[in-house]
């Protein structure tokens, strides 16, 4: 079990290693038009309603997001991975992908219009690779069995990986706005 609070601009490779999983992150800074009529700012992006899941069953709270990053689910999934979309912004948000601007406005044809996904998490079979029956019990003008490639064999195990694309929302900082502690 793991949890990956990405912030953005963070120069590193978990989106590379994330994709191998199923999540999709952009380089990009979440915009929230509705963040300010709630007493946040255009970067601080609200969810006040939680996709179907476990984890957001018997939440109903708003949780601020500031300056946080898009995490979607990838539409390529691994072989065995049941992934889930946790918490999206409203529709009056957009994903900034022009960083380097001046202003900041949404662009049609550079920037994505929301519902922009924050937090996306994924559960994953994990395989086990069956053992090869030692080279003695191979048949005369057949391959050994130790040459034959081992059969993954679900394991019964499963692995779940949680991505949220901000971590300032956890800081204490924070805890005591609305839904955030």
């Amino acid at each position: 079990r793991v949890l990956f609070l990405v912030d953005p601009e963070t120069p590193t490779l978990l989106p590379v290693f994330l994709a191998d999983y199923g999540f999709k992150l952009e380089n990009d800074i979440i915009v929230d038009t509705v963040s300010r009529l709630l007493g946040g700012d255009y970067f601080m992006p609200v969810v006040s309603e939680y996709e179907p899941h476990a984890i957001t069953a018997k939440f109903g709270y708003a949780t601020f997001f500031p300056f946080a990053r898009s995490i979607e689910v990838a539409e390529t999934k691994p072989e065995g991975a049941t992934l889930s979309a946790l918490a999206k912004t409203s529709a009056n948000s957009w994903s900034e992908r022009e960083l380097d601007q001046k202003e900041v406005k949404f662009t049609p044809e550079k920037d994505k219009q929301g519902p922009i996904g924050l937090a996306a998490v994924a559960e994953i079979k994990i395989k086990s690779e069956a053992p090869s029956p030692s080279t003695a019990e191979a048949k005369p003008g057949e391959p050994s069995p130790a040459e034959a490639p081992a059969k993954a064999e679900a394991s019964g195990k499963e692995a779940r990986l949680a991505v949220i694309g901000d971590s300032d929302f956890a800081k204490n900082r924070y805890f005591g706005v609305s839904g955030n502690g």
